[in-house]
Protein backbone atom coordinates (compact mmCIF):
# COMPACT_ATOMS: atom_id res chain seq x y z
CA UNK A 1 0.00 0.00 0.00
CA UNK A 2 1.20 3.56 -0.70
CA UNK A 3 0.87 5.80 2.34
CA UNK A 4 1.40 9.55 2.68
CA UNK A 5 2.23 10.52 6.25
CA UNK A 6 0.83 14.00 6.88
CA UNK A 7 1.22 15.94 10.12
CA UNK A 8 2.67 19.09 11.55
CA UNK A 9 6.41 19.27 11.00
CA UNK A 10 6.71 19.50 14.79
CA UNK A 11 6.21 15.72 14.68
CA UNK A 12 8.79 15.02 11.95
CA UNK A 13 10.93 12.66 14.00
CA UNK A 14 7.88 10.58 14.96
CA UNK A 15 6.64 10.59 11.34
CA UNK A 16 10.01 9.21 10.23
CA UNK A 17 9.83 6.47 12.90
CA UNK A 18 6.35 5.47 11.73
CA UNK A 19 7.52 5.55 8.10
CA UNK A 20 10.28 3.04 8.92
CA UNK A 21 7.83 0.79 10.78
CA UNK A 22 5.37 0.81 7.87
CA UNK A 23 8.13 0.14 5.34
CA UNK A 24 9.21 -2.90 7.38
CA UNK A 25 5.64 -4.17 6.87
CA UNK A 26 6.03 -3.77 3.12
CA UNK A 27 4.29 -0.44 2.58
CA UNK A 28 5.60 2.36 0.40
CA UNK A 29 5.53 5.53 2.50
CA UNK A 30 6.51 9.11 2.00
CA UNK A 31 6.71 12.30 3.99
CA UNK A 32 7.40 15.91 3.04
CA UNK A 33 10.61 16.51 1.13
CA UNK A 34 11.52 19.00 3.85
CA UNK A 35 11.37 16.43 6.68
CA UNK A 36 15.11 15.80 6.99
CA UNK A 37 15.80 19.46 7.71
CA UNK A 38 13.71 19.23 10.93
CA UNK A 39 15.55 16.30 12.53
CA UNK A 40 17.49 17.22 15.65
CA UNK A 41 16.28 20.82 15.77
CA UNK A 42 15.06 22.72 18.82
CA UNK A 43 11.43 23.83 19.10
CA UNK A 44 12.46 27.38 18.23
CA UNK A 45 14.43 26.24 15.15
CA UNK A 46 11.50 24.07 14.03
CA UNK A 47 9.09 26.98 14.33
CA UNK A 48 11.35 29.19 12.19
CA UNK A 49 11.76 26.42 9.60
CA UNK A 50 8.00 25.83 9.48
CA UNK A 51 7.33 29.47 8.70
CA UNK A 52 10.09 29.61 6.10
CA UNK A 53 8.94 26.43 4.34
CA UNK A 54 5.30 27.50 4.49
CA UNK A 55 5.82 31.02 3.17
CA UNK A 56 8.93 30.87 0.98
CA UNK A 57 8.85 27.28 -0.25
CA UNK A 58 5.09 26.59 -0.38
CA UNK A 59 5.59 23.37 1.58
CA UNK A 60 1.94 22.33 1.55
CA UNK A 61 1.76 22.54 -2.24
CA UNK A 62 5.07 20.66 -2.54
CA UNK A 63 3.68 17.74 -0.55
CA UNK A 64 0.30 17.88 -2.29
CA UNK A 65 2.08 17.59 -5.66
CA UNK A 66 4.00 14.59 -4.38
CA UNK A 67 0.74 12.93 -3.28
CA UNK A 68 -0.95 13.79 -6.59
CA UNK A 69 1.86 12.20 -8.63
CA UNK A 70 1.72 9.00 -6.62
CA UNK A 71 -2.06 8.72 -6.82
CA UNK A 72 -2.14 9.43 -10.57
CA UNK A 73 -0.16 6.25 -11.12
CA UNK A 74 -2.93 4.30 -9.36
CA UNK A 75 -5.62 5.12 -11.90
Amino acid sequence: MKIAICASMVFTERMLEIKKELEKMGHECFVSGFADSYVGKTENEIEKLKLFHKNAKDAIREFWEKIRKVTQSLF
